[in-house]
């Protein structure tokens, strides 16, 4: 029997562009560079398939993400700093997420016509190093580093429902995103955000082969608080992720997903000072293995994560791997 498991993980990338733009910058000024706080592809295919039990239930998201660029908003590798004397020669990014996530399920509910309940809360780490090769305008060379480490913003969805049936599922919700991570803006040691990240989503399964095969398309919406030290809203955004998986047996499953995230809405506030015509956006593609080690118990999934056609945002490449825990 394949049990489902709906876990949802949300990375905070903010600690990269953290410490590329205040490790460079080193100025009060908050940073042009603002992602939201999600991130397409990261999920997993079934991750809003809701559990076939019901009760508490635990997983562990682990991604290590590279980066050696960073496109400007035409699509093309950045060479310089806005507002610097810098030349960049080479840039060399790695980012860690480690997130530990609690969920309960509840039994189907009859009032409900047998929609199932379920409420998570995950609580992230965060670890990023950075270090860019750079020129001066005089051609004097320079290495220039930074980073950042620890607890990150805590993500909680206090309501999210699922209904299903034999060859379709569709689930949805509402997840935010709380502050709770280091934040001030300039510090080149951030691990938050700095502001509060409103989620609203659904997604829709559609079934094949007695289940075995899962197709998926879940749009998101992403509208956000203000900066808690500064006057800056960040636009909001609108993402989508879509994906297969098949298990060819009941342990051994494979995946293939995409997704996509563009910023709608414009910045604004009074310490905007970029152009607000230009929005980021970002397009990702992943593949993944997962298997059950213990039957209904514990799974693990391992997937390898690339971008393109980034704007305004990192170029990313990374690996992903995700336990599940079933009491």
């Amino acid at each position: 029997m394949i049990v489902k498991i709906r876990i949802k993980d949300i990375l905070i990338i903010i600690v990269v562009f953290s410490a590329f733009y205040n490790g460079l910058a080193q100025d009060a000024f908050v940073s042009r560079f603002q992602t939201g706080a999600y991130i397409p592809g990261l999920i997993g295919v079934r991750d809003l398939v809701a559990p076939s039990g019901s009760g508490v239930m635990f997983a562990n998201y682990s991604a290590m993400l590279f980066s050696n660029r960073f496109n400007d908003a035409k699509g093309n590798s950045i060479s310089s700093i806005p507002n610097q004397n810098l030349q960049i020669t080479d840039i060399n990014i790695r980012a860690y997420n480690n997130t530990l996530d609690f969920m309960y399920v509840s039994p189907k509910l009859e009032f409900l016509n047998g929609i199932k309940y379920m409420a998570y809360i995950d609580i992230p780490y965060n670890t990023s190093s950075l270090q860019v090769a750079s020129t001066e305008v005089l051609r004097v060379s320079e290495t220039i580093k930074g980073g950042a480490a620890g607890f990150s913003d805590i993500t909680v969805s206090p309501l999210t429902l699922s209904y299903s049936k034999d060859d379709f599922e569709i689930t949805g919700g509402y997840t935010f995103v709380a502050p709770t991570g280091r934040y001030e803006t300039g510090d080149d040691t951030n691990t938050g955000l700095g502001y509060w990240s409103h989620i609203l989503q659904i997604g829709g399964y559609f079934y094949l082969n007695n289940k075995a095969t899962a197709i998926l398309v879940l749009p998101t919406y992403e509208f956000h608080g203000k900066l808690k030290d500064a006057g800056l809203k960040v636009g909001d955004r609108l993402a989508l992720d879509y994906g297969i998986s098949h298990y060819f047996t009941e342990k051994i499953e494979v995946t293939l997903q995409g997704g996509h995230v563009w910023q709608v809405g414009e910045d604004s506030g009074s310490a905007v000072y970029w152009n607000t015509t230009v929005k980021d956006r970002s397009s990702v593609v992943s593949a993944g293995v997962g298997y059950w080690f213990l039957a209904d118990k514990l799974y693990g999934h391992l997937k390898w994560i690339s971008s393109y056609g980034n704007r305004q945002f990192f170029q990313f490449n990374g690996v992903e791997a995700q336990l599940i825990f079933v009491p």
